[in-house]
């Protein structure tokens, strides 16, 4: 494998994925002559976490067994937010975990001027988002951060049709385990209910 650096064109060419910065760090260190044998009580081993962005990163490295005789284990993310050459440390959390949503709204389509015949998905989509960041807001204790943050919404294709579907999708973010269990079946309930007080059936 070759070590990137710094100077190098290859490097600013690749900077746009993260995975490369930790590559960049990392490298160095499973070197030997980085590392003080001496000084550590046992041999460190360095993993590097694929498909952050999926999801299950941590689950492959956990499958693949090299971590099985860790006795600790220390995390390593890049942060922008900080100075060069500043390091932070913390115990615990320091990254929330993140859920993804989807909800589809089905409802039925028809002309504006005649809303009646039909069932408006886009306006049930919206007052779910409304309650969703409610509950999100109000029911978790300000103290726990969490964050709900919706980011896709799309719904008809003419100015003058109610659409049969509606759709949006974002993120659950949170730090405690209680939260993340209460904002998952908030999810489920609204979406429940919303679909039987509007007739529509909602998908999750």
């Amino acid at each position: 494998m070759k070590l990137l650096r710094a100077n190098d064109l290859e490097f600013h060419k690749l900077i746009d994925c993260a995975s490369y910065v930790y590559l960049w760090k990392g490298h160095p260190l499973a070197d030997r002559k980085e590392i003080r044998q001496e000084e550590l009580s046992e041999y460190p081993c360095l993993s590097f976490e694929p498909g952050e962005e999926v999801f299950n990163g941590a689950e492959a490295v956990l499958k693949t067994g090299v971590l099985n005789e860790v006795s600790e284990f220390y995390g390593l993310h890049s942060d922008p937010s900080m100075e060069i050459g500043e390091v932070g440390i913390k115990e615990g959390g320091v990254m929330a975990a993140v859920d993804r949503f989807k909800v589809n709204v089905n409802g039925k389509g028809t002309h504006a001027a005649s809303p009646q015949l039909g069932n408006n998905p886009v306006t049930v989509a919206i007052s779910m988002i409304s309650a969703l960041q409610n509950f999100a807001s109000r029911k978790v204790s300000p103290v726990s951060p969490s964050v709900v943050t919706f980011t896709h919404i799309e719904g008809g294709t003419a100015w003058n049709i109610i659409p049969e579907t509606a759709f949006f999708e974002g993120t659950v973010r949170t730090l405690d385990n209680g939260d993340r269990a209460s904002i998952k079946a908030a999810f489920y309930r609204i979406a429940r209910e919303f679909g039987v007080l509007y007739q529509q059936f909602v998908v999750r």
